[in-house]
């Protein structure tokens, strides 16, 4: 009887550490990797549709404001580091998207100016004339951050923002 029950303890053993080591090999890095690494994205590519306007953040006229009439003066004088410059934005300055995605920005220029909108990593260039409204639309094709711009020349230094294109996997 001894040894019947010792047989059945020591089956019933085996079959725990067979067990075991069958649950652990499922769910092994390796194999779920290898898994993981063959799986196709199930991600369905989207239409982003953005609306953006360009902002005119320092200007000559904001001397009129007591708070920051010293600091304007300062900054617009002659020699001051903006000395004939406007200072613009895009806004949004930060968009992101998947890779697949196709992209569709209109931007809405409310500005006596006329500004550049330039993506040069999916050769997307715009002229936005003042006061009116124009549309860009482009696919995005490779996982990167990308830098737009005003590509007028004074707007460059201020007028920027970023794109940032992940991998279709990435998408929850």
């Amino acid at each position: 009887m001894k040894r019947r029950i010792a047989v059945v303890g020591s089956v019933l053993a085996l079959i725990l550490v067979v067990s075991a080591c069958s649950s652990a090999a499922t769910n092994s890095p390796s194999s779920s990797s290898s898994t993981s690494a063959g799986a196709a994205s199930t991600y369905t590519p989207q239409t982003r549709t953005i609306e953006m306007v360009t902002i005119q953040e320092l200007i000559g006229e904001f001397a009129n404001i007591p708070d920051l009439k010293d600091e304007t003066d300062k900054a617009l004088a002659s020699g001051g580091p903006l000395d004939g410059h406007e200072v613009y934005a895009w806004y949004p300055n930060s968009l992101t998207a998947y890779v697949g995605d196709t992209i569709k920005i209109t931007i809405h220029n409310a500005q006596g100016d006329e500004h550049i909108f330039a993506l040069p990593d999916f050769g997307v260039t715009q002229t936005i004339a003042p006061d009116s409204t124009a549309t860009v639309t482009f696919t995005v094709t490779k996982p990167t951050i990308s830098q737009f711009i005003c590509a007028v020349p004074e707007h460059t230094p201020w007028m920027q923002g970023w794109l940032t294109v992940l991998p279709d996997s990435a998408a929850g």
